[in-house]
């Protein structure tokens, strides 16, 4: 799980961690509108005034937001299959700034169920915190079924092996750490800060991840707007997001996955909001994380996992360069 949830912020909305073939589908609530007047600060590279309008629309209601706080729904691909649902509470400032207070509702590690996870991106780091609900009694059975079934152990005296149990229990209950240092991702050609952000779900830069010379017009309803959004990080592991945003605040309300090689007939929730409060001053004092210190008891639990997250971005590019050479190829 340690694993999982430094993925979440590359995978989530790279994270939170999904699947359709359903990226055109008709809605039933969906209206026919004017054409839209195109928009005196039309962006480069959009071609539709509709789309050019509504990214207008949705820089001008976002562009005095300083922050918000949130209630979210949220979903993320496991790396060891299935999916991952979470509750979170989220605090944001704008744009580079987020701290998630995450309960797991539902893992592949069952063990994982009822974790509280912090999330902290303070701008050039991510850190993670995750705590464990206190052991069950048939788990605490298993480590010492664990020591009692261990053949290396068989001489020791049952002080010995109670003792082996004790610390076992111990670092079990313990809470790990992980760190992601972004401005190094971001360095070896993996998104900025703020696309990293975003992608993790920033509510109030909901097209930052994405292209905007290919967002595509979905629908529209007097209350939101849907987009199909396609990432503009080179190798993410899936193409598209359809996006619902709000008309009337610009906020993000939903983002489904795409993934029409899955083979799924539905895509899938990554964000859902339940909640959102806009505000005007967040105290920069809460994205700062406290990890332990390399000498304290906890440090085997703290882990640097930027290698990984670099490696795994220049694997899936590699991967995608590999396809590009292959189809000029072919052509």
């Amino acid at each position: 799980m340690k694993n999982t949830f430094c993925k979440i912020a590359t995978y989530f909305l790279f994270g939170f961690s999904l699947l359709s073939r359903t990226q055109g589908q008709s809605h039933t609530n969906e209206i026919e509108t004017d054409p839209l007047t195109p928009s005196t600060s039309a962006l480069p590279g959009i071609h539709d005034p509709t789309v050019t309008n509504i990214v207008d629309s949705i820089e001008k209601l976002l562009a005095p937001v300083k922050g918000y706080t949130a209630k979210v729904e949220s979903q993320g691909l496991d790396p060891n299959g299935g999916i991952d649902q979470f509750q979170d509470e989220q605090t944001v400032s704008c744009p580079t700034r987020m701290l998630i207070k995450r309960k797991v509702l539902q893992a592949h590690n069952s063990d994982a169920v009822g974790e509280n996870v912090t999330i902290v991106i303070d701008g050039t780091r991510l850190s993670s915190r995750i705590e464990r609900d206190p052991l069950t009694s048939e788990q605490k059975r298993s480590y010492e079924r664990m020591v009692l079934d261990d053949p290396s152990l068989q001489s020791r005296t049952k002080e010995e092996k109670d003792k082996i149990v004790s610390t076992m229990l111990s670092y079990a209950q313990r809470p790990s750490h992980s760190k992601v240092n972004l401005e190094a991702v971001a360095k070896a050609g993996g998104p900025s800060v703020r696309e990293y952000v975003a992608m993790t779900g920033n509510l109030a830069d909901p097209l930052t991840p994405y292209k905007l010379d290919t967002l595509k017009f979905v629908s529209e309803t007097p209350d939101e707007w849907v987009l199909l959004a396609e990432y503009k990080q080179k190798g993410a592991p899936w193409q598209y997001n359809r996006l619902t945003i709000d008309r009337k605040t610009g906020f993000l309300k939903q983002v489904e996955a795409v993934i029409p090689e899955a083979g799924l007939d539905q895509s899938i929730m990554l964000i859902k909001v339940k909640k959102v409060s806009p505000t005007n001053h967040i105290d920069d004092s809460l994205f700062k994380a406290v990890l332990p210190a390399p000498d304290s008891t906890n440090a085997m639990f703290v882990l640097d996992n930027t290698d990984m997250v670099i490696e795994d971005i220049k694997s899936q590019q590699t991967i995608v360069e590999k396809q590009e050479t292959q189809g000029s190829q072919a052509k």
